[in-house]
């Protein structure tokens, strides 16, 4: 019999139960048994007792180092207690993530994509009747959108152990119609920009635009970064610009985000055509705080 050194634990990796086994089991080495199984209360009490079972065969010199004797599964720790709809598996998602997503990201899954799980078929297993649905209902790029979802929802569904894990049948299926031959982009020209922003410059009712329009032309920023942009972003002497909030309106609201639509800040640098733009928007008091201001409301970009 061997002294005991060491132990089998059962542990929770990303979301997946695993054993992990000491390393002078394995003269030094990290070694780990899988179980397949999302972390629930039952499997882990199940590969405790796989881990409990593999502790006693190593102190009585019984370990299989193949894990060969181990690896024998219930199916039942498999199975989900009750088959989800789509709409439910959605719901518990969307429960799951929101309070780590922005307001407008919410508000786009819960209500622009959300409204689609109450119309297409509920059984998650008929892929190729919700994309034939979602095709013969809405654009293509909607279609694309739903089953992107639908496809992230599904993974994040087997992770947590309320599908069996299997393949996800919508794996892909936005991504081929996305390979679909759409053309390339359309860029205006300097000439063309120029001929937009003195078009605005011009305009007898949407003047008050143009320096908005200028500004979105000479940084190529998002128009929600544009609309949230506040003289604290931007260096005294107008030499930088750092991006790192936006404002969005739902509904009729107004919401900041902390950071932009990626989670990075950014730092531009300003030409001197901006920086004049910048010290003229300054100069005259437009905006006190937020620097592009119409009537003293964020802009509408819409």
């Amino acid at each position: 019999m061997r002294k005991n050194s060491g132990s089998a634990e059962v542990k929770d990796l990303n979301g997946r139960v695993i054993i992990r086994l000491p390393r002078n089991w394995f003269e030094g080495k990290q070694k780990s048994l899988p179980l397949g199984l999302p972390t629930t209360l039952e499997n882990l009490a199940h590969g405790g007792k796989i881990a409990a079972q593999m502790n006693s065969d190593y102190l009585a010199g019984q370990f299989d180092a193949t894990f060969a004797k181990y690896k024998q599964q219930p199916q039942t720790h498999q199975q989900p207690a009750e088959i989800l709809s789509l709409k439910e598996l959605w719901a518990k998602y969307c429960d799951y993530k929101h309070r780590r997503w922005k307001a407008s990201t919410a508000h786009y899954n819960l209500v622009i994509i959300g409204i689609w799980f109450e119309r297409i078929p509920h059984d998650w297993r008929e892929a190729l009747a919700v994309r034939s649905y979602l095709l013969a209902e809405t654009t293509e790029g909607i279609t694309i959108r739903v089953l992107c979802s639908i496809e992230t929802c599904l993974d994040w569904s087997m992770r947590v152990g309320l599908l069996p894990e299997q393949r996800n049948p919508y794996k892909g299926m936005g991504g081929d119609l996305q390979a679909k031959e759409l053309g390339g982009a359309n860029a205006l020209s300097k000439e063309e920009q120029e001929q937009v922003i003195q078009a605005f410059y011009d305009h007898p009712l949407w003047a008050y635009y143009a320096q908005f329009v200028e500004f979105l032309f000479l940084t190529g920023c998002r128009p929600s970064e544009a609309v949230g942009l506040d003289w604290s972003q931007i260096n005294p002497d107008f030499s930088q610009i750092c991006f790192d909030r936006s404002v969005v309106r739902i509904g009729r609201e107004w919401h900041q985000n902390k950071l932009s639509k990626t989670n990075r800040a950014r730092i531009f640098y300003c030409n001197d055509r901006l920086q004049q733009l910048l010290a003229d928007l300054h100069a005259t008091g437009k905006g006190k705080c937020a620097v592009f201001q119409v009537r003293g409301q964020y802009i509408d970009y819409r």
